[in-house]
């Protein structure tokens, strides 16, 4: 029964995953042809809003742990952007006020969107530190564990092999006064 969850929630992130990674090639290929052809403002300023909504979803998943409680606002960030990039276009055009409302404000959201693609990155790369520096952190003790038992065994034979030394130094003392003739 687990198992079979698990695969769910494991299709639904591949599907999730491929689905903004055709998003996001979208964006890339629309601001490719904006720098030769003139795209319609209209669309521009729908991609704006909804790169930061896809970046701001992007930025509760990462910056909470526990995503159940947050599910939800995730799910309508996604869905706002999605609105956006696919409706939005059509709204401006039936309703040519909530264009010039939004326009004025859709330079500041792409700012807004890259500081918080910035902010990711930060988490990101301080998680995978973390990570590291935990993984290094096991390894090493993992090793203490397993070497330093040898070096208790190495010094248990050594204060062994000393004794046998210090015995067999005194043997041969005894061995030297009897080949000088003085006698044990």
């Amino acid at each position: 029964m687990q198992e079979e969850k698990n695969l769910k929630t494991f299709r639904y992130s591949i599907n999730h995953d491929f689905l903004v990674f055709f998003i996001g090639i979208s964006f890339s290929l629309i601001g490719l042809m904006n720098i030769a052809y003139k795209i319609p403002v209209e669309y521009i300023v729908s991609i704006s809003f909804a790169g930061f909504f896809f970046v701001y979803a992007d930025f509760v998943e990462i910056a909470n742990e526990n995503m159940k409680k947050l599910k939800m606002v995730h799910s309508l960030l996604l869905f706002l952007g999605v609105f956006s990039f696919t409706a939005l276009p059509v709204y401006f055009l039936v309703f040519p006020e909530l264009f010039d409302l939004l326009k004025k404000h859709s330079d500041s959201y792409t700012i807004i969107a890259l500081g918080i693609v910035l902010i990711i990155f930060n988490i990101k790369s301080n998680r995978a530190k973390i990570a590291t520096f935990e993984k290094v952190s096991i390894d090493s003790v993992e090793l203490i564990n397993k070497y330093g038992s040898l070096l208790n065994v190495t010094d248990d034979k050594l204060t062994e092999l000393n004794s046998k030394v210090e015995t067999l130094k005194v043997e041969n003392e005894k061995l030297k006064r009897i080949l000088e003739g003085k006698g044990i």
